[in-house]
């Protein structure tokens, strides 16, 4: 899928990532994916790991490679992590779906709405206080 020009290269990257290895796979070894998931979410390690229940220490280490996680806020940063994957994918579908959309003969919008509205709604469903949805900028139709 062709990355618009209205998204961020860095969200473009890690989705085709993900979508080849989904972050479950090999979890403590797909720092570079976790790092840039937190960072497209804006959130600091400081933010992440308030979340989590640890310091920010922590989410460098885990985040370098310097230590791998175990017990309870390990498991509450892959789910958190696995949140914003799921964020992540979603949403870039849905503005790659809008960006199809956009630049489709006004003719052929009405047979592809069903499709738009459907990414839509995936992306919705993934918003969270995490991350949560802004259309603050409007969508570019």
């Amino acid at each position: 899928m062709e990355v618009p020009w209205f998204v961020p290269s860095e969200l473009g990257e890690v989705v085709a990532s993900l979508e080849h290895h989904s972050l479950s796979e090999s979890f403590w070894a797909r720092r570079q994916e976790r790092r840039a998931l937190r960072r497209l979410a804006a959130l600091t390690q400081a933010d992440l790991a308030e979340r989590v229940g640890t310091n920010p220490t922590t989410i460098t280490r885990w985040e370098t490679g310097t230590r791998r996680g175990r017990g309870r806020h390990a498991e509450r940063y892959r789910r958190i992590m696995e949140q914003l994957e799921a964020a992540a994918i979603a949403r870039f579908h849905f503005l790659a779906t809008l960006d199809e959309y956009r630049r489709a003969d006004p003719l052929e919008r009405p047979r592809m709405e069903r499709r738009l509205r459907a990414a839509l709604s995936r992306a919705l469903e993934t918003d969270t206080d995490l991350w949560p949805i802004s259309f603050a900028g409007g969508i570019p139709v």
